[in-house]
């Protein structure tokens, strides 16, 4: 009876446990656009990081940030700021987000 009464106090307690998988993916669910958008962003960087013949440490010296905040970038797992968006475009000379074109009140763009 006491081997019972163990055995189910156990399985109440892993019961409650979420396992890290479990929460790990519905994260990425809660955060699918956002990461799609970051995942995009890491390869436009990826790919001009390529043309330029430089690496994350070439990279990270231009931005003037660690090696280590480039490399969460360049595996699309970091939330940019507007601001930091900004400086990898000028750092690298490619546009990597585009909102859409404005018109004036009169319709022309």
């Amino acid at each position: 009876m006491v081997k019972t009464n163990k055995k189910n106090k156990l399985d109440d307690l892993v019961e409650k446990q979420i396992s890290p998988w479990k929460k790990e993916a519905a994260w990425r669910i809660a955060n699918r656009n956002w990461l799609k958008q970051s995942a995009r962003i890491a390869m436009r960087v990826l790919d001009r990081m390529d043309a330029l013949g430089w690496n994350q440490k070439k990279l990270a010296e231009q931005m003037g940030t660690s090696q280590q905040y480039i490399s969460k970038l360049c595996k699309g797992q970091e939330n940019l700021t507007l601001k930091q968006i900004v400086q990898l475009e000028e750092v690298l000379g490619v546009k990597l987000l585009v909102i859409g074109e404005e018109k004036t009140r009169d319709g022309a763009k």
